[in-house]
């Protein structure tokens, strides 16, 4: 653990100094990462570590996971998500590669820069940078959040479609009220 604590806090004091800010959050390289890793980025400070979401399952820290949600192809699917199970305190996390940005079948610049101005002109959504969400949730709250999209597989199959698909749930999944199921039925029907 003391050589990853170290390396961590060299890359950080480096990035800290090359964007003249402090690093609160973590992207593991390649989504690897073991309980060390975690407990090092407690050491340091870290706020939180967005990763994909079966990264570090099993291990618990006092760090908030923020795994990413979406990609750009599914924005659109995971917004209608969101608004569905808005009681349940939804959060998509967005990764975008620069290889997104490269291929004819993938999203434009302009198509970019329209799919923003929507979301910001939505008054129900509130855009935010990982590091303020992580710094506004509670550890727990991420951990839920995380065990939500691992046990959806795990859950009877007649409940698997009501677990979101696209989005991080920060609220019991209990809380879903009936007429969210009928939209969420609705949604999946559509989706088949």
């Amino acid at each position: 653990m003391a050589e990853q604590e170290a390396l961590i806090r060299e890359g950080r004091q480096h990035l800290n100094t090359l964007f003249d800010t402090t690093i609160e959050g973590f992207v593991p390289p390649w989504n690897s990462g073991d309980s060390s890793t975690l407990m090092a980025l407690q050491n340091l400070g870290f706020l939180y570590i967005s990763s994909a979401i079966d990264s570090f399952s099993g291990v618990i820290a006092q760090i908030c996971r923020l795994p990413w949600s979406c990609h750009l192809n599914t924005v659109e699917q995971a917004l209608e998500e969101a608004r569905l199970y808005r009681q349940l305190s939804p959060v998509l996390v967005l990764v975008m590669h620069p290889y997104d940005f490269n291929a004819a079948d993938c999203y434009g610049y302009e198509q970019f820069r329209r799919l923003l101005d929507r979301i910001v002109a939505e008054r129900r959504l509130h855009v935010r940078t990982v590091g303020q969400i992580a710094a506004e949730s509670e550890v727990k709250n991420s951990l839920m959040a995380v065990g939500h999209a691992l046990n959806k597989y795990e859950a009877h199959w007649r409940l698997q479609p009501y677990y979101p698909q696209f989005c991080l749930v920060q609220r019991p999944l209990y809380r879903i009220t009936l007429s969210q199921i009928l939209d969420l039925g609705r949604l999946f029907r559509k989706r088949a």
